[in-house]
């Protein structure tokens, strides 16, 4: 049956992508989106592979398919010769490497010393590269001097990780500054840049390196950081963000701020991240709020953060507030009274807050994550007709 090659390529798309497969390419704010997880890796990995074999079916569905084979390249030990070769072959009229949206970086060790593949020989046969991200297991030094990142618009930095984990074992090889420097010649070099996403992975002590930089960055609208050390913030603390509308950050960030007392009077958006590592404090809230006094979105996850007291402070920008129903273990300890259900006592407690006089301009509740269980119980609907006598919508996504 002869079909033209639109449909086929609609076809192609359908039978490869997964749910996460559109916010590998986002390149503005989407609320509570985390990397994949091992499933979401395995499902992507086994889209990259089905979308390989229907490229070997014919000439022609080669000729479709190639575009999609090369949208994201991963440069790492293995295979970074071929891989660089690909880039500069042509498929109908077009190289390879124009093709290309995202580049990954995940270098190890080279696998070649006689043929050395930098992120720069990348960028040159990828003119088009719109996200770049360098992963915790980017050990060795790059340099992105001289490179034209005017197209690049995500940049997603993970401090670099050491060879056996927390104990701080590098080779000559690795790069001292953890990826720091890179970081810092990215940045200057990608006036286009709209979010940046910083975070550290591992503990491992900061490292002392050369001052940091002053820098704008002139186009960033969203600031993604989580779990940095004192030698990170050092390096953004003097940096300038006149767009920046969104703001995520955990309890790392909180702590930096209240000794730095910086304020980010443009943010509008703010996020509390999903904090596994550390002990929450009701304070988190009126404090982020305090230092972003034009925010009109809040967003958390609600296992996740304490509530302050009723009385601890009143927003008057905030219009929406965001709730995710991820599940935190260690308030999971229901007892046989539902009265003295630690968990529900801790949502009452959120709720309480969201219907009093803390947020005094509040239009809107929306409901994340696994939430429907929530509508079960008799305190979520007394929560939900007090938000409906003052005109407050209550949605859910």
């Amino acid at each position: 049956m002869w079909l033209p090659p639109e449909i086929w390529i609609h076809i192609f798309l359908l039978a490869t992508s997964t749910a996460y497969t559109p916010q590998l390419y986002e390149i503005d704010y989407i609320p509570f989106h985390n990397p994949p997880q091992e499933q979401e890796r395995a499902m992507l990995s086994l889209a990259d592979q089905t979308m390989l074999a229907l490229s070997l079916v014919s000439r022609e569905w080669h000729l479709w398919t190639v575009q999609f084979l090369f949208q994201t390249v991963r440069l790492s030990w293995y295979g970074s010769r071929r891989l660089h070769k690909g880039l500069q072959q042509s498929a109908s009229g077009v190289r390879c490497g124009q093709w290309t949206k995202r580049l990954e970086l995940s270098v190890i060790e080279h696998e070649d010393p006689s043929y050395l593949v930098k992120p720069a020989d990348i960028f040159l046969s990828c003119p088009n590269i719109e996200i770049l991200v360098k992963y915790e297991d980017d050990l060795l030094p790059h340099s992105a001097e001289g490179v034209d990142l005017a197209r690049l618009r995500r940049f997603e930095w993970y401090y670099a990780r050491y060879r056996d984990g927390d104990h701080q074992f590098a080779t000559e090889d690795d790069d001292p500054s953890r990826g720091q420097d890179f970081l810092r010649e990215v940045v200057r070099n990608a006036p286009n840049l709209r979010y940046l996403s910083l975070v550290k992975r591992f503990r491992g002590n900061p490292r002392l390196g050369p001052p940091p930089s002053s820098l704008l960055l002139p186009a960033l609208v969203t600031l993604h950081v989580q779990s940095i050390s004192g030698d990170v913030w050092t390096e953004i603390e003097t940096w300038s963000f006149p767009r920046l509308k969104v703001l995520r950050v955990d309890a790392a960030f909180i702590g930096f701020t209240r000794l730095s007392g910086r304020m980010w009077p443009t943010v509008e958006v703010v996020e509390l991240l999903q904090d596994q590592g550390s002990i929450p404090s009701p304070s988190e809230i009126p404090f982020i709020l305090a230092i972003c006094p034009n925010a009109i979105e809040l967003n958390y996850y609600i296992e996740y953060v304490q509530p302050p007291p009723v009385d601890a402070f009143v927003s008057a920008s905030v219009q929406v507030v965001r709730l995710h129903f991820a599940t935190n273990h260690d308030l999971r300890s229901p007892t046989e009274d539902p009265e003295e259900d630690e968990l529900w006592n801790h949502f009452s407690a959120h709720f309480d807050m969201l219907a009093g006089p803390m947020f005094p301009a509040l239009k809107r509740v929306v409901l994340c994550g696994p939430w429907s269980f929530v509508a079960e119980n008799e305190r979520f609907e007394l929560f939900k007709q007090t938000l409906v006598g003052r005109s407050c919508k209550l949605d859910s996504e």
